[in-house]
């Protein structure tokens, strides 16, 4: 099941995020963005989906509509359930979100999502 994060689901949503996120750390020598996220204020905001498997959150989606482009921040399953296709369905769902909004997807970084979201959804 697909749903807005809620306050309750600060801790768990930072607790993927550290998971997902922990092997880059050796690579660039730092914590990437990710790991960093004011996560209590993009709920907040109202940019936050999880993902549940079995009632437990096991995954998330931060974006957002902005004029002509709908973005994507970050995403992240935890690695207990990654190869579910739980990412899969948070990108779909983005991709259904941005055709009510007549927008393009762009990933924060100013791209047009990476090379696994593209081979997962169709960007136009």
């Amino acid at each position: 099941m697909i749903r807005k994060a809620g306050e309750d689901d600060v801790a768990r949503v930072a607790s993927i995020a550290h998971a997902a996120y922990i092997k880059y750390v050796p690579r660039i020598g730092r914590e990437p963005p990710p790991m960093l996220a004011d996560f209590a204020a993009e709920i907040a905001a109202g940019r936050v989906v999880v993902i549940e498997v079995a009632r437990a959150v096991a995954g998330y989606l931060i974006s957002w509509p902005k004029m002509e482009a709908y973005f994507i921040d970050n995403i992240a399953v935890d690695p207990a359930h990654q190869g579910l296709g739980l990412g899969r369905q948070l990108i779909l769902l983005c991709h259904r979100t941005r055709r009510m909004f007549r927008a393009r997807v762009r990933a924060q970084n100013g791209q047009r999502g990476s090379s696994r979201a593209s081979a997962t959804a169709s960007w136009r």
